[in-house]
């Protein structure tokens, strides 16, 4: 499976703006990882 995603700086209530355009908003994380937001 291969996933495209970009870093996204919206965050919150405001994500309701990119599943609008299609996209799905999500967090990359792990341990020893910084967290990552992309859609």
């Amino acid at each position: 499976m291969e996933l495209n995603a970009k870093n996204r700086n919206v965050l919150g209530k405001k994500v309701k703006r990119l599943r609008k355009e299609g996209l799905v908003p999500a967090e990359i994380f792990g341990h020893g990882v910084e967290n990552k937001h992309v859609s």
